[in-house]
Order: structure tokens, then C-alpha cells, then sequence
């Protein structure tokens, strides 16, 4: 029986071709598959990277913003600055070690003793930068060879994490403030006094005119205020002030050739109320200003005393009370400010309007057999005050809850005074040194 010959070269042929194709559909998505796999784990370091490089960022702005915070001496906000990055890289010795030296600072400070030393920035006001913290995973080579440390890289065994520390208490808010002064005013200048007032009464067709002098003296005020503050924008100032007055003054008692020489005195108190506000737009400013408004209450004494020739002493005594409205302003401004000291100059200034009511009283000895009577005058007020200081102020201990505070230059009154009976309006001036020490408490 005869077969047909295989065809050898045919068949080997068709055979390797079978055997390609398998390998392509079984293989190809194993290839696929191993491929996406490599490129996944390509990536997965490139993302722990990143987060490493925040993580890093992070630390550093941390410490920098400590250092910044430590050399404007808030200390309490550097110290949370060092836990921050404490709690970024916990167990980091640099931020532990800026972290317990703050520490250190504030519960010497807060104690009175003296401070110790506190890390501070590197020259050119970089933060110190600590090496970060990597975790180095070895794997045994081939043969169980011990494995080999990577040059430069800290190995962290892994530790109980730190307690995060307490956060440091806020120092507390001072609302009030209440402040006391006293101050001493030495003037010099003018003021008015009426004349025949009162003997023009008594003394009816004797050619007895009411006049009035402007005699120079020289004065003494002494004052003291109390200042209460809620907030530090509303005051409330409460002013007291006792003045004494001297002079010479030629007495006009008729026509001419009859002036005589005299000596006066006045003793006067001043009772003064105020509102006033301060700009916080310009709290913790080189400038700072303030409006107020308030009333003034004024008790005043006027005496003199002469000898009439031929008549004998010639007295007068008058009782005055004013009642006058006032508006004014402060501007300031700082030269120099250091933690505890403050030095700047201080511009005040006030206008005012009022009434005056005199009571006038003039005698002559008693056997001259005449009843003397008392005049009353009403006067119209109005003039200023202008005021310009250097400011002094020293703030005591870490919270300067406590200062001391003094003022010194010169203070001048303008006053116009209209008088009745067509007599016209004078001009009242003083003027001289002035100078005002205090204290002042917030809590």
C-alpha cells in the first residue's frame, strides 16, 4: 500500500507559527500587566517624596517664624512656633532644644531672676536646619552578608512619640486703666479788676465811675487729676486746682489825681469734668491723638486793701463763680520707643465760653457813716488754653501693667472778659512753666 510522503519543511513551518501565536496571547498581558506594575512602584517613592519635601517646608517655617517671633521678644509665640515643628518632626533635637530654652526664658522672666541664655538664629538670620529624619529599611543581601548603612543618613529606631506640650497660657486682656497726677503751673501775666462798683451805690453824686484795671501778677497752681479708662478709648478725667495770685493795682476811685496804690490777692479752685476719647486707629502709633469736652466750675476770691488819705483803709472784696464749657484736642508724638521706655513731644490745646457772676463789695472805715452795699456783675467768658510738654514714660516688668509718667514745659491762658455798662471787653493773660508727674495702672 503505497502513502502519500509527508511534507516535512511544510509542517515544521506551521508548527513554529502555532507555538508564536500562543506565546503572544498568553504572555502579552502578562508583559502588559508587569509593566503597569513596575511604572506604579517607579511612582510611589516619587509621592512619599513630596510629602517628605511638605513635611520639610513645613518644619523650617516653623522654625523661622520662631527665631522672627524670639527676636521681637514674644516669646510666647515663638515657643508655639517650636512646638509646631516639634509636632512635625517629633524628637527633632533642634526644636527641642529651641523649645526647652524658650521654655527656660519665660519662667525665668516670669520669676524676676535673670534670663538664660536662649538660642537664637545663625548669622544672616536663617533658622537652624536639622538633617531630616529618614527611615532607613535594609534587606539582607544574598548569603546573609550583614547589610551596608548608607553614608550621611541617621537611622531612627522607632520611639513612643513625645506628649505634646501644654500650650502656653495667653497673657490676659487689660481692659481698665486708671491713672493719677498731679501738676504745678507758675504764671505770670494780667488779669481785671472792677473798681466804684460798689462805692457807686454807697456813694450816689460823688462822681464815683465804675473802671476797670489790669493789674500784672504772678501765680501758683497746683492741680491733681484722675483718669479712669474702660478699654482705652473712653476716659473719664476728673480735675482739681488750686490758684493764688498776688499784685499791685492803683485804686480808681474818681477822677484824676485820685488813684491810690493797693495790694490784692486772689485764691481761686478750679472743679473740672471730662470725656475723652482716643483714636485706637493709632493705638501702638509714633502719633497718637485725642478730642474731649467737659465743664469747668470756678470759685474765686479777690481782696485789696489800701489807705485813703484824710479817710483811712479803703477794702474791697470780691466773690467770683464761673461756669464755662470746654472742647480740646492732644496730638503726639513719639521720638523715641524702646520696651520699657516711651519719649515724645505733646501739643494740647482748648477753647472755652462761659458765664461769670461777681460779686463786688467795697468799704471804707466804719465810722464814715455810710451803708455799703454789694454790686453784682455779670461778665461773659470765652478764650483758650494751649499747652506743649515733652512726654516722659517708663513701663515696669515683663506685663508693664505699671508706668510712671512725667510732662514738662509751658502752658499759656488766653481770656476775654466783657464787662457792662459799656465798659467794653478786656484781655486776661498768663503764661509760664508747667510741669505734671503721674502714675498709671491697668488691669
Amino acid at each position: 500500500m503505497k502513502t502519500r510522503p509527508r511534507n516535512c519543511s511544510g509542517g515544521s513551518r506551521s508548527f513554529i507559527f502555532t507555538l508564536f501565536k500562543f506565546s503572544v496571547v498568553v504572555f502579552w498581558p502578562l508583559y502588559g500587566g508587569g509593566l503597569a506594575w513596575g511604572q506604579n512602584q517607579v511612582a510611589q517613592p516619587s509621592a512619599a517624596t513630596a510629602k517628605a519635601q511638605d513635611q520639610e517646608a513645613t518644619y523650617q517655617t516653623a522654625l523661622k517664624n520662631g527665631q522672627e517671633a524670639q527676636k521681637e521678644h514674644f516669646f510666647l509665640t515663638a515657643l508655639m512656633y517650636y512646638q509646631q515643628a516639634l509636632k512635625v518632626k517629633p524628637g527633632d533635637e533642634v526644636a527641642t532644644k529651641l523649645q526647652s530654652d524658650m521654655r527656660a526664658e519665660i519662667n525665668a522672666r516670669l520669676s524676676g531672676a535673670k534670663s538664660p541664655g536662649v538660642a537664637t538664629a545663625p548669622p544672616g538670620g536663617a533658622p537652624p536646619v536639622s538633617a531630616p529624619n529618614q527611615n532607613v529599611v535594609t534587606t539582607a543581601p544574598p548569603g546573609g552578608a550583614p547589610p551596608e548603612s548608607a553614608p550621611n543618613q541617621n537611622i531612627v529606631s522607632p520611639a513612643a512619640p513625645e506628649q505634646p506640650a501644654e500650650a502656653p497660657r495667653p497673657p490676659p486682656v487689660r481692659r481698665n486703666e486708671i491713672s493719677v497726677s498731679g501738676d504745678y503751673f507758675l504764671g505770670q501775666g494780667n488779669v481785671t479788676m472792677p473798681f466804684g462798683f460798689s462805692l457807686g451805690q454807697a456813694l450816689p453824686g460823688n462822681n464815683i465811675q465804675p473802671t476797670v484795671a489790669k493789674p500784672n501778677r504772678t501765680a501758683d497752681y497746683y492741680g491733681a487729676t484722675l483718669s479712669y479708662s474702660y478699654n482705652r478709648n473712653w476716659y473719664l478725667d476728673l480735675t482739681y486746682a488750686h490758684g493764688s495770685s498776688s499784685g499791685n493795682v492803683d485804686v480808681q476811685l474818681g477822677g484824676p489825681g485820685e488813684a491810690l496804690p493797693s495790694a490784692f490777692s486772689i485764691k481761686d479752685d478750679w472743679y473740672q469734668a471730662f470725656i475723652r476719647y482716643t483714636f485706637p486707629g493709632l493705638r501702638g502709633k509714633r502719633l497718637w491723638a485725642y478730642v474731649r469736652g467737659g465743664v469747668s466750675y470756678v470759685q474765686a476770691e479777690l481782696t485789696d486793701t489800701t489807705v485813703i488819705p484824710a479817710l483811712g483803709l479803703y477794702a474791697q472784696t470780691d466773690n467770683t463763680d464761673d461756669l464755662l464749657g470746654n472742647v480740646g484736642f492732644g496730638v503726639g508724638y513719639r521720638l523715641y520707643t524702646s520696651r520699657h521706655v516711651r519719649l515724645g513731644l505733646q501739643v494740647e490745646g482748648e477753647g472755652f465760653y462761659g458765664q461769670r457772676t461777681q460779686k463786688s463789695l467795697e468799704t471804707l472805715p466804719e465810722d464814715f457813716g455810710v451803708k455799703f452795699s454789694t454790686a453784682t456783675i455779670n461778665n461773659d467768658l470765652y478764650g483758650g488754653i494751649g499747652r506743649a510738654t515733652v512726654h516722659f514714660e517708663y513701663r515696669f516688668g515683663e506685663s508693664q501693667a505699671f508706668r510712671v509718667f512725667a510732662d514738662g514745659g509751658v502752658q499759656g491762658t488766653y481770656t476775654f472778659v466783657n464787662y457792662p455798662s459799656g465798659l467794653g471787653t478786656f484781655d486776661e493773660l498768663l503764661w509760664g512753666p508747667y510741669i505734671k508727674l503721674g502714675v498709671l495702672f491697668s488691669f
